[in-house]
């Protein structure tokens, strides 16, 4: 389910319009998860408004994936449509926690990588907390019905995070997580992400 998210986001990549609209606007630069150094090198030589600019956008681009990949995820679940028998085969309530859960592991993957990359930039990819609370802002106004399995199913989520973290320090936390999501500057900012994409 975290190679799926991952397939899933690099696809909508594709099928949303960004490798057209990046190609238009900055040919021969690529769209990966790792920031490389010919797109951190065009990025620089810019002038500071038009970075800016870029990086905006390209920050709208990664929300974008990232919440048609969870969207894709959840709906499989929700309606039946996974496709391994033995993921199948789960009760729904824990296939549905299982996907979210493996969505926002892979911002925690993502941004333990990126911390490792020999040039990290915030010029291509937005930060994992952010992501992360732009996901369950997905999981609240697009996959939420009435039955509340995605809500139980995120609460079950947020307890897997506070055991992870027992475990593993660095892991997300779910404590800061529910804060960040009752923070209205942080809120406010991800809502801009929707000027972006509309811009786009």
């Amino acid at each position: 389910l975290m190679l799926r998210f991952v397939w899933l986001h690099e696809l909508y990549h594709c099928l949303n319009g960004h490798t057209g609209l990046l190609n238009a606007q900055r040919p021969g630069m690529v769209l990966n998860e790792m920031p490389d150094s010919a797109a951190i090198s065009l990025i620089e030589i810019e002038t500071k408004d038009d970075a800016q600019q870029f990086e905006r956008l390209r920050h709208a681009m990664e929300y974008d994936a990232d919440r048609s990949a969870l969207w894709m995820l959840v709906r499989m679940q929700q309606i039946d449509l996974e496709l391994v028998s033995g993921i199948l085969d789960w009760p729904k309530p824990l296939r549905l926690k299982v996907a979210i859960f493996a969505a926002a592991m892979m911002t925690f993957v993502f941004d333990q990588a990126a911390r490792r990359h020999a040039r990290r930039t915030a010029a291509t990819h937005p930060a994992a907390q952010y992501r992360l609370v732009d996901l369950v802002r997905t999981l609240a106004s697009n996959l939420t019905k009435p039955d509340g399995e995605v809500q139980q199913a995120f609460s079950a989520v947020l307890a897997e995070m506070t055991a992870l973290q027992l475990c593993s320090p660095e892991f997300i936390s779910a404590s800061r997580l529910v804060d960040d999501l009752h923070s209205e500057r942080l809120q406010r900012e991800l809502d801009e992400v929707d000027d972006a994409l509309t811009e786009a």
